[in-house]
């Protein structure tokens, strides 16, 4: 068992992700954020030991290890998305990537009125899985074959202006690469950080079209997220600003919503809310709010720019740090569950875990263990493990 194993755990994915989180907001580069109060402070401290501990006593059970993929890519993987987003772009008469690039449909059009109910969702939830399934197997057997099929389980959500299914798999895919190397990870760690910081800068570059004859997308960007002096007169390049921004403001609005949010919220009906909103698939909570009228609550934003609160922002809103704190149950729970019921001599072990891991990354931003596309994966291994036996069972007899 490799000495790093405990890395590619589902516990610590959630400790490095919110930990990083909570050390890019000490950089203090924004006058929007408020100054971290002691109870979040504890409250993610007490959470990362937690985490910290989990994840040491499941090492012992040797589930973290990395395996190659050895079997063939089932033929009817692809077939099945090509002709899904065929079925989708036919039913919706449009392909969003055109509709936005001709001006034809604006993005929130395409996000509502776009695909096959019910069918769109799994189609979604599947292709991300096997898209990650798609690079563990080029990974494991460097073929050009099957480095074309991960391309086009990229492209294809690209057509439809699925940003979340690109990230997820892209972030997954990250976990598989580091998940393969056997020696040197820290210094192999510290070359990707370097290439991490150089993606901020192009990212920031990127951006900085002129909108103006003097005024960059920069300057823009600085005046929307209310950049500190001392930051925009520091040597820090400020395409920077961009990646601090997206990577701490979640944080931001938690604590704001923390500062403003009303204790009175914790009631039988927040509770109920809570429950149904955070702790349900959100394909039935929106059933059950268009049958009475409700909706998800919103939670307290330092700028409508920047409209994420991570998992724990609406938790709070509803009931106060008792949300917050179920919250973080829920996710260690279901995190110790689904590790569970993998079975390491699956092909699709790998991907299972990196995939669970990239979703525990992503809840930096919101709650992405309701989003039923990515929910529905959730249950593969389940599906997985009931098949394995029902073919023993046929071959037994």
């Amino acid at each position: 068992m490799k000495k790093q194993a405990i890395f590619f755990s589902p516990f610590m994915a959630y400790c490095f992700t919110f930990m990083a989180a909570m050390l890019v907001y000490l950089l203090d580069w924004s006058y929007l954020y408020p100054r971290l109060s002691w109870q979040l402070v504890c409250f993610f401290a007490g959470t990362f030991l937690i985490s910290f501990i989990t994840a040491c006593f499941f090492k012992s059970f040797n589930l973290f290890v990395y395996n190659e993929q050895t079997n063939k890519i089932p033929s009817l993987s692809i077939f099945f998305l090509l002709a899904g987003y065929f079925l989708d772009c036919a039913w919706s008469r449009t392909v969003p990537f055109i509709s936005l690039a001709t001006g034809a449909s604006t993005y929130e059009d395409v996000q509502l009125d776009f695909g096959i109910p019910t069918f769109h969702v799994v189609l979604v939830g599947y292709n991300a899985f096997i898209s990650v399934f798609y690079f563990h197997t080029y990974l494991s057997q460097k073929r050009k074959r099957t480095l074309f099929l991960f391309i086009i389980s990229l492209v294809l959500p690209l057509l439809i202006m699925s940003r979340i299914t690109i990230t997820l798999a892209f972030i997954g895919c990250f976990y598989i690469y580091l998940f393969s190397i056997r020696k040197h990870l820290m210094a192999k760690l510290l070359k990707l950080s370097a290439i991490g910081l150089l993606f901020l800068f192009g990212f920031g570059l990127l951006g900085n079209i002129r909108t103006a004859a003097d005024v960059s997308a920069d300057d823009v960007f600085l005046a929307i997220g209310d950049a500190r002096d001392s930051f925009r007169e520091s040597w820090v390049p400020k395409s920077f600003f961009w990646g601090y921004i997206y990577a701490s403001s979640p944080i931001a609005n938690l604590q704001l919503t923390i500062n403003h949010e009303s204790k009175s919220a914790n009631s039988q009906a927040g509770l109920k809310n809570f429950l149904i909103h955070e702790l349900v698939w959100d394909a039935v909570s929106k059933k059950y709010d268009n049958a009475t009228a409700g909706g998800r609550i919103g939670f307290t934003q330092i700028n409508d720019a920047f409209n994420v609160g991570s998992i724990f922002a609406r938790p709070y809103a509803y009931i106060g740090f008792t949300g917050m704190a179920l919250m973080y149950i829920f996710i260690w729970g279901i995190s110790i569950l689904y590790i569970l019921q993998l079975d390491r001599n699956s092909k699709y072990y790998v991907t299972y875990l990196c995939f669970f891991n990239a979703l525990i990354i992503l809840c930096v931003f919101d709650n992405m263990l309701t989003f039923t596309p990515f929910a529905l994966v959730l249950l593969f291994p389940l599906f997985d493990k009931v098949y394995s036996l029902l073919n023993k069972r046929k071959n037994a007899l």
